[in-house]
């Protein structure tokens, strides 16, 4: 069984984005777009670490239905490279081809952390709005724990704290109790990390 291995790196800004694909332009995000703008995001010093499929989801931000990961030095190194010439002139590329698309939300560790996601296996990423809010969590065990960074750039998607973990019947639940929830106080997306190819 395949795996891939995502070190999450204290003393960097860890990226997390959520976006939905307009059916039929896949080719024009991961062919066009990708290519283009991943030399220029190193030159910045990002990183991709990994992107992610979500299957279902209770969210304040709907449903979107795949996320990524990108490490950064600092969000500033981010904030450069939304003002170069070279990526202003492909933004359009990606913009064109997505319904939906939430960036700059920017969190950290508290340690070196390395993850082992396995193809096949399904897992829980938890936004939790309250510090307090941990009862859904009492049984999980935690595989990595977000907290915002300082200095991030979008206020409008900064949970508390986000606990990434292997999917079970206590996420289930979880999921269940947030999409009932009319004053949602956690949002809880069910993924399966995309392999290397």
């Amino acid at each position: 069984m395949r795996s891939v291995t995502v070190k999450f790196n204290a003393e960097t800004a860890i990226e997390l984005s959520f976006a939905t694909v307009i059916d039929g332009k896949e080719s024009q995000l991961f062919g066009a777009y990708f290519p283009k703008v991943i030399p220029i995001v190193a030159e910045f010093r990002g990183t991709p670490m990994g992107s992610f499929t979500i299957g279902q989801s209770a969210s304040k931000l709907g449903a979107p239905k795949m996320g990524a990961f990108f490490q950064w030095p600092e969000p500033d190194s981010f904030q450069k490279l939304h003002e170069d010439p070279r990526f202003l002139a492909i933004k359009s590329i990606r913009d064109d081809a997505l319904s939906f698309f939430c960036n700059a939300n920017f969190f950290c560790v508290d340690e070196d952390t390395e993850v082992i996601f396995e193809e096949g296996q399904e897992y829980a990423l938890v936004a939790e709005w309250d510090e307090l809010e941990n009862e859904a969590l009492s049984d999980i065990s935690s595989l990595v724990r977000l907290i915002p960074a300082p200095g991030a750039a979008n206020e409008g998607y900064r949970p508390a704290q986000i606990h990434i973990a292997r999917w079970n019947e206590k996420c289930e639940r979880a999921l269940e109790k947030a999409e009932l929830s009319q004053n949602r106080t956690r949002d809880v997306f069910k993924f399966a990390m995309n392999m290397p190819a």
